[in-house]
């Protein structure tokens, strides 16, 4: 089956309205609950609500027969807790099979729609929203000419969304490749200077931030280089929905040119699984979309989500509304995609479903990708990573019609690369430590001799993240490059400055004493394998005068001044240590 994915194709709104929207409509606390069978859906945030009043998607007129705690799932269509599905107009039950399917067949969630996303709401929460904004209508009209007015001002919309700093907060808003929400949401830049995701109100969202859209049949042939020349630097595509379907039309096409172009991605299966059996079902048919597409588990940069919404087929009933049942079905989804080796999985899904039917701990913990189309996300991600799909109505060049638009990043900042070191006896293991969620990664090594101002090669590009460098004592910058194996997209760099000492290998000591012959040089080192010389200088001549190879020598010296000069080399002939010291004749 398919998922009604909260809108996936949607107007684009005037950034008027999500002015307008922002100020007169205040933010719906979230309600939680819990409990065998939830219940309807817990309250809709009023961002959602007038972003989806907004572009059309509420009904006008709902049929009296209508039941309050019916779920919306279309702008004609809503399910009650019977599990009957009705025209929301005349109140008679829908049976056209595109839109809500049969027994026999699982829809594509995204055709009673259009292909546009759509969250489902209850009606209750649709009812509340129109009565106030008909209250509130004449308060509306004194809003909108303060708004019109403000936005006379060029430097008060930038991109779509607020320019400047946000009061309060030293968030600063930045020419984004992607548009900003329409309801304030904006991209900028975080307190180390990465790029950032914010709340209308300016509160981080994500540091690191991403732009990606997240694509299906219904987007059509995407131009990838045109998107990507604008700023798409990810993207997460629709393989499929239900279990024993059809591919996605365009997955391969879309999986393929991220491929080929080096855009990071991952994939989302939408359910229409109703108990842990089904669940099962669903994951193995993930498997076995994911191989035919020839998707393999490093290739994917972002993890494989399993998409919950409320759905309702025609003669199978609708979405489980147990929080329990929904785990089971998660906990065995999750396990068929781990077996087959695909570990980087999540959950998506809306914030007022997140707090009803998924309302559970490990489903939480599982959540990294949210939609919601207001001001701020309203669900409390526990982990670092986490992705918003804060619009269903972007406009990309290279994409016809509207797109999902996300916002990918984490709260705290990761350091994606790091270069760690090993000293050996003559030699220094320098390795990579990357946090990316793909393995298939390959690794090239250099080294800048800052003395001589030269480059010279460590290692050529390999699947091997450690080294053996090799070169002389001195002073370098030790750089490395790490990319996708299999697109050759760049995953990261790092340059650190480096004093480079072959190994552990050093003097333990030095002799320089009378005997009846002379004076007796010595050296030793913790290397029995180290070459060693010794050079003495003539301080008064200024030039070096002997050279004396091997860990003793005799030096016959004329009365003067000198230096004594000691070095120890490992066994391949690279310096590992020195030591001078004056010598009075």
């Amino acid at each position: 089956m398919s998922k009604p994915k909260a809108t996936r194709n949607a107007c684009i709104l005037p950034i008027l309205l999500g002015l307008l929207a922002m100020v007169m409509v205040p933010e719906a606390a979230f309600a939680e609950s819990s409990g065998e069978d939830s219940g309807q859906l817990t309250r809709t945030d009023s961002g959602t609500l007038a972003s989806l009043q907004a572009e059309g998607k509420l009904p006008d007129t709902i049929d009296p027969s209508i039941p309050d705690d019916a779920t919306l799932i279309s702008k004609d269509i809503a399910v009650t807790r019977a599990g009957e599905i009705k025209d929301v107009k005349t109140g008679a039950e829908v049976w056209d099979t595109r839109s809500v399917g049969s027994a026999e067949v699982q829809p594509d969630p995204l055709a009673k729609t259009n292909g546009r996303r759509f969250i489902p709401v209850s009606v209750k929460d649709v009812k509340n929203h129109t009565e106030q904004k008909n209250v509130q209508s004449v308060r509306n009209a004194a809003v909108k000419r303060e708004a019109v007015e403000r936005a006379h001002n060029s430097n008060y919309f930038q991109r779509g969304a607020f320019a400047g700093e946000t009061a309060g907060t030293g968030a600063h808003v930045l020419p984004a490749s992607l548009p900003n929400s329409s309801y304030g949401a904006f991209w900028g830049s975080s307190s180390n200077g990465s790029p950032a995701f914010y709340q209308a109100d300016g509160q981080l969202f994500a540091q690191q931030a991403k732009g990606v859209i997240d694509v299906s049949e219904w987007q059509g042939d995407i131009d990838w280089q045109t998107a990507k020349n604008h700023g798409v630097e990810g993207a997460i595509i629709r393989i499929g929905f239900g279990w024993g379907n059809r591919l996605d039309y365009k997955a391969q096409r879309n999986i393929n040119e991220c491929k080929r172009l080096g855009i990071p991605f991952g994939i989302y299966l939408y359910s229409y699984a109703q108990n842990s059996y089904e669940g099962a079902a669903e994951g193995r048919g993930t498997v076995d979309m994911l191989q035919r597409a020839g998707v393999q588990p490093g290739d994917l940069s972002y993890p494989v989500y399993y998409d919950l919404e409320f759905w309702a087929i025609q003669g199978v009933g609708a979405a489980p509304r147990s929080p329990q049942v929904n785990q089971g079905m998660v906990n065995n989804w999750f396990s068929q995609l781990m077996t087959n080796g695909y570990q980087n999985l999540a959950v998506y899904s809306y914030t007022s479903y997140l707090y009803s039917a998924l309302n559970t701990p490990d489903i939480h913990a599982k959540t990294t990708w949210v939609a919601s189309y207001g001001s701020r996300p309203g669900f409390r991600f526990p982990n670092n990573q986490r992705c918003w799909q804060y619009s269903d109505a972007g406009r990309i060049p290279g994409i016809g019609g509207l797109v999902d638009l996300n916002a990918m990043g984490n709260l705290t900042f990761v350091d994606d690369l790091s270069i760690v070191w090993i000293m050996r006896e003559e030699d220094i293991a320098v390795g990579a430590a990357v946090n990316s969620a793909t393995s298939n990664l390959e690794y090239r090594w250099q080294a800048y001799d800052i003395d001589k101002q030269s480059w010279h090669s460590i290692t050529d590009w390999t699947g091997a993240n450690w080294a053996e460098w090799r070169t002389g004592l001195g002073n370098y910058w030790l750089h490395i490059e790490v990319r996708n194996s299999s697109t050759h997209a760049s995953i990261g760099t790092r340059t650190i400055c480096f004093r480079y000492v072959p190994g552990y290998t050093a003097m333990t000591g030095t002799f320089a004493g009378w005997t009846k012959q002379g004076v007796l040089l010595g050296i030793s080192s913790n290397n029995a394998g180290a070459q060693y010389h010794m050079k003495i200088y003539d301080y008064n001549a200024k030039q070096w005068i002997k050279d004396y190879s091997g860990q003793w020598a005799t030096w016959n010296p004329k009365p003067g001044s000198y230096w004594t000069h000691y070095e120890v080399y490992t066994s391949d002939g690279r310096l590992a240590d020195t030591r001078t010291y004056a010598f009075k004749v």
